[in-house]
């Protein structure tokens, strides 16, 4: 009886081990690569700091998933490091200039960065992200990374990428100082240093990055280049916006975004922020119900947040009537407080007072069901209460 006890609790262990994906936390990197080669198997790094709060949502809800799980204990050697404290994890952040997280960074046996991706993903999405990391088809080869870590950095480099509350960041004029000795961006220490920090530099010398961006692609990955390039057009797009200086932010947003690989869809949410930024709400509303019109209500949660930005922020009577139609149907997809209390805001500064009462107490009756803090919208019930004659 003892040995079939025994064996049984063996089956259940062994199932707990398989329901969910099994971390190693080696420091080893060649040994990683090794073992990665001898199971024919890619490398998945879960990159992660201590105080990441997704970095513990994606642990408890995502990689514990039967089915997440047993996908990537097939496919992978999966490695957890801390990026901040771990000596092999400090290395990869140096060396690929991490500094967002969570981050999932996928390697080949050769210890060849081929895949990347970040932040929490619920399981259908990041199952989705796991089909696309074992595809060929879908990794980037970045001959400009080297094998080993032997890259010398500046001294305002590794101040910056200590601990979280230890950083010391280099200000403009020691960068500026820097870049101007180390612009070579061929060169794989000047590309990392210039990754994390191009936001201090001015638009002449960003010149030289989007001059070489074609190069600059074939040495790192389109994607990897992407991402700096994305960071360098927001901020400049911001810059214009508070200047109040739409033409030029136009011209740059037209002659930058044919380098990148999306570059529609990041035009559209540069162009949502600029018209934001300047209050021009008949340009924020063609570009909304344009995007409603052709992709329909495809996140929840972003279209309750345009709403809502159009009920705190605009008094134009056609953009309100357009966020009624957004906000309409997220409610009809999802029932949700946040999302009637939203819609019935919206309505009240509409002047639709009766819809505006029925749907602030459906959205306190759900919040009381749900657990959730209604005060604010008994205090809008009032206020539409108060309103009508």
């Amino acid at each position: 009886m003892r040995r079939l006890i025994l064996f049984i609790l063996s089956l259940w262990t062994a199932a707990e081990t398989r329901a969910q994906a099994n971390f190693i936390t080696s420091q080893d990197w060649d040994g990683i690569r090794k073992e990665a080669a001898a199971g024919e198997k890619l490398i998945f790094l879960d990159a992660y700091t201590d105080w990441c709060g997704w970095c513990k949502v994606m642990d408890k809800k995502t990689f514990s998933d039967s089915g997440i799980g047993a996908f990537m204990n097939q496919h992978f050697i999966n490695v957890k490091l801390e990026m901040e404290q771990e000596e092999l994890g400090i290395k990869l952040a140096k060396k690929y200039a991490v500094t967002s997280f969570p981050t999932y960074l996928v390697f080949n046996s050769e210890g060849e960065l081929v895949y990347q991706t970040f932040g929490y993903q619920e399981i259908e999405m990041f199952q989705k992200a796991l089909n696309d990391m074992i595809s060929p088809e879908h990794h980037r080869v970045r001959p400009g990374y080297s094998a080993n870590f032997t890259s010398v950095y500046p001294e305002f480099y590794h101040l910056a990428m200590q601990r979280n509350g230890m950083r010391k960041f280099p200000s403009d004029t020691v960068f500026k100082d820097w870049f101007a000795q180390n612009n070579d961006l061929s060169k794989e220490s000047n590309w990392t240093v210039f990754k994390r920090f191009n936001s201090l530099l001015g638009p002449a010398d960003l010149d030289q990055f989007w001059q070489n961006k074609t190069k600059l692609d074939s040495l790192y990955g389109k994607d990897m280049t992407d991402d700096v390039a994305g960071s360098i057009l927001g901020n400049q797009v911001q810059y214009f916006a508070k200047q109040k200086e739409p033409v030029k932010a136009e011209k740059l947003i037209n002659e930058r975004l044919p380098l990148l690989e999306n570059g529609s869809e990041s035009a559209f949410f540069y162009r949502l922020y600029l018209y934001k930024e300047l209050a021009d709400w008949k340009q924020v509303k063609s570009l909304l119900d344009t995007r409603f019109t052709e992709k329909g209500m495809h996140n929840a949660d972003w279209w309750n947040t345009q709403a809502w930005d159009v009920y705190e922020q605009s008094e134009d009577s056609n953009l309100i009537a357009s966020a009624l139609v957004w906000i309409e149907a997220v409610c009809e997809h999802t029932k949700d407080y946040n999302y009637l209390d939203t819609y019935a805001a919206l309505l009240k500064k509409a002047g639709k007072l009766d819809k505006a009462e029925k749907k602030a107490l459906e959205a306190i009756e759900l919040g009381k069901a749900k657990g959730n803090k209604v005060e604010g919208t008994e205090k809008l019930l009032e206020e539409i209460r108060k309103a009508k004659p």
